[in-house]
């Protein structure tokens, strides 16, 4: 029972992650979600600063979670990152995991500025 839930986990994780892995990029496209977004940014910033600051910068809770999870399941990986991990299952693609973690940051602070933006200044 326990392994089949760790798998669910695993799942959920892998899942909810990617969303809000897409979202925090494109989130501020869609019209009425500008609160969302924004909340999403800041929590993605407590993460990966405020936490950061004790166990890394650019820690992330849910990558963190996830990674115990596949450890419980005896699964490791060889990634760093979810982002890392997601750009190379969906291209199929060996890819290099500084170019990722840059390219993650980069999309990051756009999308965190246009943000900004749209909540305190307007479209």
């Amino acid at each position: 029972m326990q392994i089949v839930l760790l798998k669910m986990a695993d799942l959920v994780l892998f899942w909810a992650h990617a969303v809000i892995a897409v979202w925090c990029v494109f989130g501020w496209l869609v019209p009425g979600a500008e609160k969302l977004h924004l909340f999403v940014i800041v929590g993605i910033a407590i993460s990966w600063y405020g936490l950061g600051m004790r166990y890394g910068i650019g820690y992330c809770i849910l990558t963190d979670w996830q990674w115990r999870v596949k450890e419980r399941l005896g699964r490791t990986t060889k990634h760093d990152s979810f982002v890392h991990l997601l750009l190379e299952r969906a291209s199929g693609l060996h890819i290099n995991e500084k170019q990722v973690k840059r390219f993650a940051y980069a999309a990051y602070w756009v999308s965190a500025v246009i943000s900004i933006y749209i909540n305190f200044v307007g479209r």
